[in-house]
């Protein structure tokens, strides 16, 4: 992780991960998975995350997610696509209504990227894959007391 503040305002912090992430020896109903990848697990993934802070009047933050590609299963047949997924949020402080108070708005997934994010390893009926949501808008108060 390396995490930089370039000034009062704004930060920034990238952390990535890569692994290898095998089978060593592993057999299973006459199957040799020796050597497969582990299902479930990329080889890389990251995050880049960006936060500024205007003063007390509002913060923005940015983040850049990273998947690496991975696989569903031991005999490494099925295969779940890499992908960047891009969330944006803007919180308002609220000093009218209190000191600790904030109005907080976002999207998470502003590309409307699609990507398979619960994956079911070694499912049945090969029923690995389950969608994760479309590009989603929110807003929340947020009261610290």
């Amino acid at each position: 992780m390396i995490k930089h503040q370039f000034n009062k305002r704004f930060q920034a912090q990238i952390t990535y991960n890569y692994g290898n992430f095998k089978f060593q020896d592993f057999e299973q109903n006459g199957e040799n998975y020796s050597g497969n990848n582990l299902p479930g697990l990329p080889s890389d993934f990251g995050i880049l995350y960006l936060s500024y802070h205007w003063e007390n009047k509002f913060q923005v933050n940015y983040t850049k997610t990273y998947r690496g590609d991975l696989f569903a299963d031991n005999s490494n047949e099925h295969q779940v696509d890499q992908f960047f997924r891009d969330d944006v949020s803007l919180r308002l402080p609220l000093k009218k209504i209190g000191q600790k108070t904030s109005l907080i708005m976002g999207c998470t997934n502003l590309f409307n990227t699609l990507y398979s994010d619960n994956i079911r390893i070694n499912a049945f009926g090969n029923r690995y894959f389950e969608a994760a949501p479309t590009r989603e808008i929110y807003a929340s108060l947020q009261w610290q007391f």
